[in-house]
């Protein structure tokens, strides 16, 4: 604690004075009053003398009078007092050239009532002090006497007396004894700041500067305390000179500033690194138990200063970092721009969905473009989702668009964004597109065939640049995201016929994915139809073997979409049983009932090749067009069947099949079948 003496005449001055001291300082600062009244005159006075660290005088007659009760040689202040601000605002009111006598207790405090009010801009009152003797008073006519409090003497033939309040000490005299004191702490910067919002305050240098000073460093401590991580000042000793809320929170510590470092709770990991390290980037450190880790960041600040340095620190706590990732995550979730299916999605276990998933993942853990192929309805969606959810990127959103389902001129802004005023209509402040949002994650392009010549050339260069423009927008912005393109159409035709540009083709085509036909796959189909009941919810279904067998056997050409959809329509129409007539109405035609005459696999065969030379995969085709589906599967045995008996002969290259002599002579005879065969 320092210790402060106040000398001045009064001994309600006085009071007044260290009242207004208490209110700044606090107990930081021991005021002790001495006034002229109560100096003792002989050298056996009542009082000891005492040290003090600074003196505060009012006038300098006070000064000479306790002289013997200062023992050593204190800074010394000589006080500068000032005004409450509203009756200075009511004082300026007054016309200019207003004649006012100043009227103080004493000619001294006068004289400096006189000039304060010059100093804090009352320019608009001619100015005279009342002492005795004053010639300048003479046959003057005053029209204002200005008193603080009782002037302790009569005041006649002035028609106005207006009073200033209480005299207050002045900051500039506040502002001094913080400063020799060393008692200048962020805390009494506050109260000073507050201090200097109640008074009249002078309009030089030193009050201006520090009134500018405060409001600059209070506005970045504001802004410093709303940063959720950690944040310092260091000096080139490693002192905390100043700190964020956030920084007193992790060391549980309210007293840190003016601290070296090494004193403040804090890892010693963390301080001895700040303390060894000139500059840190982000550097990762544990506590000494390994439970906390944070990321350290280390910059000089005034770097062209070459003797004083001092250090800017920024302290992010991991967990921290990660429960942001996490919200953001969620905000994400919120949005939609997640995937809602994975790899354990996808239903079947045959030979060539295994491939195609083994090849699927193989190409998740891949980050570059990616191409999937396959017919309409066979899952290219749900590939591209699996990809990104078993890829680096699956914390980061997952945006789909149906390039064929917008508008040429709508697609562009959908993809890049624009900004505002591109066109009618345009958002006000402009919209943010898709690569924007899909920032570090992946956007999935279905249909990327039916994109417009003109909108190819920029997605071209977003995926080599990884840069984009706005529509209507001047600024190159830089993207990370990985693209997955998928279309059902023959790239390779609208290449030729220059719908697609190769160069476009060759980027997507880095990594290329062929997802097959439900009809390549038809023992994945039994798995389906029961995974597809199961998400009806409805209850169980039984479906009967010969019903089954005619799924299994139809030709899909809307693949596993198509499939859903018949499910869920028979599902919904049947009561627990599905029969021939809960089949939809579009398959009614294709199929035999068991119950309807059936000529044999083998004699419709035959029949077929009557007309000439045929492939298996044509005899599939058209005996599914003609008499209802019939797998390829079945064909391959009803062939080997009639090959045994001579029947057909199989011919290499693309002759097919072809119908023997036998064979005519069997259908001549009605034989439609070889003993064995299948029906």
């Amino acid at each position: 604690m320092k210790k402060l003496a106040l000398l001045c005449k009064t001994q309600q001055m006085g009071l007044l004075y260290e009242r207004e001291l208490q209110s700044v300082f606090g107990e930081a600062l021991q005021v002790t009053v001495l006034y002229d009244e109560y100096y003792p005159q002989a050298p056996d006075n009542r009082l000891a003398a005492e040290d003090y660290d600074i003196i505060l005088v009012t006038n300098v007659y006070s000064l000479n009078k306790s002289r013997h009760l200062i023992r050593n040689e204190p800074a010394l202040v000589y006080l500068d007092f000032a005004f409450q601000r509203e009756p200075i605002q009511r004082l300026r009111q007054f016309p200019v050239g207003t004649e006012a006598l100043v009227c103080f207790n004493f000619p001294s405090s006068s004289h400096q009532a006189a000039s304060a009010l010059y100093d804090i801009g009352v320019r608009n009152l001619n100015l005279y002090v009342n002492y005795p003797q004053n010639k300048n008073l003479e046959g003057k006519h005053f029209d204002l006497a200005l008193i603080s409090g009782r002037p302790g003497y009569e005041i006649s033939g002035i028609p106005r007396i207006f009073d200033l309040g209480e005299r207050r000490i002045a900051l500039s005299t506040m502002l001094e004894v913080a400063m020799k004191a060393d008692l200048l702490t962020a805390e009494v910067e506050r109260r000073l700041y507050e201090y200097r919002n109640t008074i009249a305050v002078p309009d030089d240098y030193l009050d201006y500067s520090f009134n500018h000073s405060l409001v600059h460093k209070y506005q970045f401590q504001d802004i410093a305390d709303c940063l959720e991580y950690p944040l310092l000042i260091l000096d080139q000793a490693g002192v905390v000179k100043n700190c964020n809320r956030a920084f007193l929170n992790i060391t549980q510590q309210h007293k840190v500033l003016g601290r070296p470092l090494r004193e403040v709770a804090l890892s010693e990991t963390i301080k001895a690194a700040l303390l060894d390290t000139e500059r840190m980037d982000n550097c990762y450190l544990e506590t000494e138990d390994h439970a906390r880790g944070f990321l350290v960041s280390k910059e000089r600040l005034n770097k062209h200063d070459r003797h004083n340095s001092s250090y800017i620190v920024l302290i992010k706590d991991v967990s921290h970092i990660r429960n942001l990732e996490e919200k953001l995550r969620n905000q994400t979730r919120r949005k939609g721009y997640v995937t809602r299916y994975d790899f354990s999605d996808i239903c079947g276990e045959s030979r060539v969905l295994s491939d195609t998933v083994a090849a699927a993942r193989k190409i998740a853990r891949l980050d570059k473009p990616t191409l999937i192929l396959g017919e309409s309805g066979t899952g290219k969606e749900l590939f591209a989702q699996s990809i990104h959810a078993a890829s680096p990127r699956k914390e980061f959103p997952f945006i789909g668009i149906n390039c064929a389902a917008l508008p040429d001129t709508l697609l562009e802004s959908e993809l890049f964004g624009y900004e505002e005023g591109a066109f009618t209509g345009a958002r006000k402040g402009g919209k943010a597109g898709l690569f924007e949002l899909a920032d570090h994650g992946t956007l999935f392009l279905d249909e990327v065939g039916d994109i417009p010549v003109q909108t190819q050339v920029k997605l071209l260069r977003a995926l080599e640049e990884q840069e984009i423009m706005r529509v209507g927008g001047s600024s190159i912005i830089s993207v990370d995201v990985r693209v997955i393109a998928a279309t059902n159409r023959s790239l390779e035709e609208m290449m030729a016929g220059s719908g697609f540009r190769r160069d476009l083709f060759y980027r997507l085509s880095n990594l290329m994915l062929i997802v097959p036909p439900l009809r390549e796959r038809r023992e994945d189909i039994p798995a389906l139809i029961r995974h597809f009941i199961r998400r009806c919810g409805l209850g169980p279904v039984e479906i009967p073997g010969e019903i089954m067998d005619f799924l299994c056997a139809f030709p899909w050409e809307g693949n596993v979409r198509e499939l859903r959809n018949c499910v869920e329509y028979m599902v919904s129409v049947c009561d627990g049983t599905v029969r021939w007539e809960h089949l939809p109405m579009y398959m009614a035609g294709r199929c035999r009932r068991p119950e309807e005459e059936r000529e044999p696999l083998t004699g419709r065969i035959l029949r077929l090749l009557l007309r000439g030379p045929m492939g298996r995969g044509g005899l599939t085709r058209r005996l599914s067009e003609e008499g209802g589906p019939v797998s390829e599967y079945q064909v391959r045995l009803a062939l080997r069947a009639l090959v045994r008996e001579g029947r057909v002969q199989v011919c290499r290259g693309r002759e097919g099949c072809r119908i023997t002599e036998a064979g005519r002579l069997a259908l001549s005879a009605g034989e439609g079948i070889a003993p064995g065969g299948p029906p």
